[in-house]
């Protein structure tokens, strides 16, 4: 498992994440949907628009050896190293 802080660019070790039941299972949605055909769907987000923007997201990658260069540079050190 590796978790990015996007705004940072920071790796970090633990995160919190509150959710509704029907946001929980859209969630579910998109990680059998990745689990299921990781180098097609290499990530997704769960995201809260408000009005014509996105307030809130979550996105959520698989990674396989196959996927690797769909991802950027920093995902892809984080991947591999962890940092």
């Amino acid at each position: 498992m590796r978790i990015l802080d996007d705004a940072s660019g920071s790796a970090l070790k633990s995160i919190t994440i509150y959710l509704t039941p029907a946001e929980a299972v859209e969630l579910a949605g998109y990680c059998e949907q990745l689990a299921d055909d990781p180098v097609q769907w290499h990530h997704s987000h769960l995201s809260e628009i408000e009005g014509d923007r996105v307030t809130r997201e979550i996105t959520v990658a698989v990674y396989v050896d196959e996927n690797l260069d769909q991802f950027d540079e920093r995902s892809r050190r984080l991947i591999e190293s962890g940092e």
